[in-house]
C-alpha cells in the first residue's frame, strides 16, 4: 500500500487561527485511479500567476509520483523567511527524488500583492520551486 500524504506548511499565523493545519492523508490501493484520490484533496484555485514553473496542479504532481508539500507564505513576513533555509534545503536535497515544493505567495498588503515585487523576492530570496 501506498500513502500519499500532502502536509499544508504556513509560516505564520494570526491570533484568528484557532488550529494547525493537518496533514491529509489518502490511501492508495490498486482500486483508485489517481483521479479518484486527487478528488479527496484541495485544489489550489485563483492563482494569478506562476513564477519558476508552468501552472501545476497538486494532481498533476501526484500523477507524477511527487510527495507535495505546499508552503503558504509572503516575502515580508519575518517567520516566512526564516523557514526558507530549511525549504531550500529540502529541495536541494529531495526534489530529484520526488518532493515538490509548491509555493503560494498569499500577500497580506497591497505591496506584496504587486506581482513584480513577488517576483523580486522570490529572485532575491533564491526560491527555486513552483511558486502560485
Amino acid at each position: 500500500m501506498t500513502m500519499v500524504v500532502l502536509l499544508p506548511a504556513a509560516c505564520g499565523g494570526s491570533s484568528e487561527a484557532s488550529e494547525t493545519p493537518q496533514p491529509t492523508t489518502v490511501a492508495d490501493d490498486t482500486s483508485e485511479t489517481v483521479s479518484q484520490r486527487s478528488s479527496l484533496l484541495p485544489d489550489i484555485q485563483g492563482i494569478a500567476n506562476w513564477i519558476n514553473s508552468e501552472p501545476t496542479t497538486i494532481e498533476a504532481e501526484i500523477a507524477d509520483g511527487n510527495v507535495v508539500l505546499i508552503d503558504f507564505w509572503t516575502y515580508t513576513y519575518v517567520n516566512c523567511l526564516r523557514t526558507m533555509p530549511h525549504l531550500k534545503g529540502w529541495h536541494e536535497k529531495y526534489a530529484d527524488r520526488g518532493l515538490t515544493i509548491l509555493g503560494v505567495h498569499s500577500p497580506e498588503f497591497d505591496f506584496e500583492k504587486d506581482n513584480d515585487n513577488v517576483q523580486k523576492a522570490v529572485e532575491s530570496i533564491g526560491v527555486l520551486w513552483p511558486m502560485a
